[in-house]
């Protein structure tokens, strides 16, 4: 599975220069359910599960699991 994760919030209005501007993502959880379809309210229930064990990372993927 490959994760990418890429918003743009722009607002243009008002720019009149062509100087590069910052970019600042932040990426608050990531959850993979395989073979599962889940609603928003059950991705929210499990993500909130986590932080209220004070769960930062979990990596339940083992290394032979892993495609190059």
């Amino acid at each position: 599975m490959g994760t990418t994760k890429l918003a743009y919030l722009i607002d243009l209005n008002g720019q009149t220069g062509t100087a590069a501007r910052p970019c600042d993502q932040k990426m608050d959880y990531v959850l993979h359910a395989k073979d599962q379809v889940l609603m928003p309210a059950q991705v929210s229930a499990r993500v909130n599960a986590h932080r209220a064990t004070g769960t930062a990372f979990e990596a339940t993927v083992r290394p032979e699991q892993l495609t190059p």
